[in-house]
Formats: C-alpha cells, sequence, structure tokens
C-alpha cells in the first residue's frame, strides 16, 4: 500500500495473493464490504448527519497536511486558492534558506566556493521582494508591469520572521544587517528577471556542499523537511507562469495560529473538520470543539522521536505527544468519539533510524532497529496509553500515514471515512 499501511482494516488487496482463486475471493469480499458501506452510507445521509471531524495532535505533526488531502481527494480547489499557495512556498524557502545558513555557522561550515558565497548575497539581496510580490498577486502569471513592492529593502519585520522559525538562541539571521537584508538593485525593475536571478541563486546554493549536509546529512535544528523538495525545484517554482502542483500544496508548510474551520462533501456525506493550532500554547484554544466531535483523527510525526519541543528543550516531542494524547482519550467528552491515529511521516522515520538508533531516544525499547520492530514499539506506546484512559468498549484504529503522499493517504483517509460511517451506523442502532 506504498507510504501507508494499517494496523486495523477490513478489506484485502487481491494483488497480495497470486493464486487465482485466491484473488477472486478477496475481489468478492471487497465488493461485499463496499456494498454495504454504500448503504451506511446511503443511510446517513437520509439521517441528515453532519459529521464533526477533529484533527488534533501536536505542532508540525502533519495535520495540516492531512486536511489539505481531504480537500484533494474529496473536493476541488480553485485556480485562485492553488495560486494563492505561491506565497507559503517562497516564504518556505526564504526562512529555510536562512534556517541552513544558520546551521552552517554552529556547525562551522563554509561555501565550498566564492559563486556560492555570492549565491547567498544575491539570494538575500532579492528574496523578500520576491515574497512581497507573491504576496500582492495571488492569480496569474508575473509580467513586467507587476510592482516590485520593496525593490529597495525588505522590511525588518519580514526578515524577523524568516528567523523565528529557526532560531536557537539567537534572533538574528546570519548574513544580515539590523536592519534587514540588502537593498534590490534598483536598476532591475522587471520582477521576470528578478526570478531567474533568484532561481540561479538558490539552484547554486542548493548544490553547495556544506548546503547538502545540511539538508540531507541529518545535522541541522528545526530545518522543515520541506526545504529540500522545493530547492530542488527553485527553477519551476520562481518561474513566472508557475501554478504550484498538488505536491508542491503538500510540501507547503505555515503554522496553524488558530482553529481552521473546513466543510466538506465526503461521500455526499457532510463534514465539518477542526485543523488546530498543535502549539502548546495554542491547546487551549481546543476545548469549545470538543462538544459533539463525531471523530477525531490524532495526528503525530514519529519521525521526530529524537527531537524536542522548541517550547521546552527538556521534553522529546514524542512523548509530548504521547501524554497528550493519553489526555485525547481519557478526556469524558470523548468516551463515544471514535479515535484514530495516524503515525505520521514514516517516509523521515524510516531515514532517521539508520543514523538514529531508537533506543538512543527510548532507553525501554529493546527490539531490533528496523522498520516493523520500531513502529511497533511507538504504536504500543500509543495503545498503552489509550489503555490508561479506560477505554475498553471503544476500538483504536491506528495507520501508518505519509502524509505528503497523496495515493497512500487516500487509503488511510478512505479507512477513516469508512470507520466513521460505522461509528454513526452503531450510533443509530443499525449495527
Amino acid at each position: 500500500m506504498g507510504g501507508c499501511c494499517s494496523l486495523a482494516g477490513s478489506s484485502v488487496d487481491p494483488e497480495f495473493y497470486p493464486d487465482s482463486s485466491t484473488a477472486k475471493l478477496a475481489k468478492e469480499r471487497n465488493a461485499a464490504i463496499e456494498k454495504t458501506l454504500s448503504l451506511e452510507r446511503r443511510m446517513i445521509r437520509e439521517a441528515g448527519d453532519t459529521v464533526k471531524l477533529l484533527l488534533l495532535g501536536p505542532s508540525e505533526a502533519g495535520k495540516s497536511t492531512v486536511l489539505k488531502q481531504i480537500q484533494m481527494i474529496y473536493g476541488k480547489m480553485t485556480p485562485q486558492e492553488r495560486m494563492s499557495h505561491r506565497h507559503t512556498i517562497v516564504a518556505n524557502i526564504i526562512t529555510g534558506l536562512h534556517c541552513v545558513r544558520e546551521n552552517m555557522t554552529r556547525l562551522n561550515l563554509q561555501f565550498a566556493n566564492s559563486e556560492a558565497e555570492e549565491a547567498w548575497l544575491t539570494f538575500q539581496r532579492y528574496a523578500f521582494c520576491m515574497q512581497d510580490l507573491f504576496e500582492q498577486k495571488t492569480t496569474g502569471s508575473l509580467d513586467a508591469g507587476d510592482p516590485l513592492i520593496c525593490a529597495r529593502r525588505p522590511s525588518r519585520r519580514s526578515s524577523e520572521q524568516a528567523a523565528s522559525s529557526c532560531t536557537t538562541a539567537s534572533t538574528t539571521i546570519v548574513g544580515t544587517s539590523p536592519t534587514g537584508s540588502a537593498p534590490c538593485d534598483a536598476n532591475i525593475r522587471d520582477p521576470r528577471r528578478i526570478l531567474q536571478i533568484v532561481a540561479s541563486a538558490v539552484q547554486t546554493l542548493y548544490e553547495d556542499p556544506a548546503v547538502q549536509r545540511c539538508l540531507y546529512g541529518g545535522v541541522a535544528i528545526n530545518l522543515m523537511e520541506s526545504v529540500s523538495y522545493f530547492m530542488a525545484e527553485a527553477r519551476r517554482i520562481f518561474d513566472q507562469s508557475y501554478e504550484p502542483t498538488d505536491q508542491d500544496i503538500l510540501n507547503a508548510r505555515a503554522e496553524t495560529q488558530t482553529v481552521i474551520e473546513t466543510r466538506a462533501q465526503v461521500n455526499r456525506v457532510p463534514y465539518i473538520i477542526y485543523d488546530v493550532a498543535g502549539a502548546r500554547s495554542k491547546r487551549h484554544q481546543w476545548a469549545p470543539y470538543f462538544d459533539d466531535a463525531t471523530a477525531i483523527i490524532f495526528v503525530v510525526a514519529i519521525s521526530e522521536y529524537d527531537k524536542t519541543l522548541k517550547e521546552d528543550p527538556s521534553v522529546n516531542r514524542v512523548r509530548d505527544a504521547i501524554e497528550l494524547f493519553e489526555e485525547i482519550a481519557g478526556h469524558p467528552v470523548f468516551r463515544k468519539t471514535s479515535i484514530i491515529l495516524f503515525l505520521n511521516k514514516i517516509d523521515l522515520f524510516k531515514k532517521n533510524i539508520e543514523t538514529r538508533p531508537v533506543k538512543q531516544y527510548f532507553p525501554e525499547f529493546d527490539g531490533d532497529n528496523d522498520f516493523t520492530s520500531t513502529t511497533g514499539f511507538f504504536a504500543k506506546l500509543f495503545v498503552q496509553a489509550w489503555e490508561r484512559g479506560d477505554n475498553r468498549e471503544k476500538q483504536l484504529y491506528t495507520h501508518l500515514t505519509h502524509a505528503t503522499d497523496q495515493a497512500a493517504c487516500k487509503i488511510a483517509i478512505t479507512a477513516c471515512t469508512h470507520t466513521i460511517a460505522r461509528m454513526q451506523m452503531r450510533g443509530h442502532g443499525i449495527l
């Protein structure tokens, strides 16, 4: 099933069975299951029920990416909505490159040659101009007549924003003056030309060995995993007619600051989906949305088993997620609410365990440091937290997910909608 596998499922994939008779039985069983689910969905629609789905979990777990997947699977993004993501993607590149530069300084890494050093200065000179330009122009291609909002100098606010998600002890962007980056070249007024200049600079930086080490060597701190993806696609992204693809949008990162409400039709059943901010300081916003929740998808990035919270460097991120999950699972309001657990970012998790053994961060783990044993270990930790919440009357549905993989995530989300449909049917006394 690609990048996603379920630890609790009901359907059978005929491709797993080479014998023709077994495959035929599997297909017949799947057809029967789908027929039953189709009947269930029709009865739910007739009952007029609206599913209230909460996306909960710690910060940077991938909740917003799961929401985008649901929107793409069951809805249609307008061209304007798609183009509006350009600003976020450019902002991710700006923030990410400043984060890389900061990590290079921390690790005492230098650019390989003067060409890379010049590319860094060029990037600083023009990057914020592009960010402001994309923020203003959310539709259509860029052309010579589009104004350069900050043709002289980017604002101090923009510089601080780029540093804010990457700083450790310092709040200054490496390589910038106290008042911001170097001013743009006043002689270059055509945004299309500036796009070409920035694209070339980012491409040169991406190919630098020190930058590559920060991106792929596992040595960088607080670096968004999508930065390497966007830098590798710099020439396409900084094209004047650039339109974000689904994969670009799924990789785009924007911290959720409040509660985002989304309405969707899932198999013609109305859903109201709430994506909430996961940072510790934002969790107080969750309570008003707890009442009458039909289901919860709790998302945790198990790839972050080796990282600590930004708010409290003494706390491991996965241990924090387990504690939060236990609190949610044991909350009296959710006694009859379906809870589905997404152990997310398994693609990064597979890479991380190759160089950073789980036992180094979780001494209680005593199995082999392979994918099956380690994911089983983390799943067990969450099941134990579930059981401490006295949830014996309910079943926990757990999925290993890769939220930016469209095909794989669709399997998990489809399984979730089936689970929710069944729980609603039980609530109506039909099952």
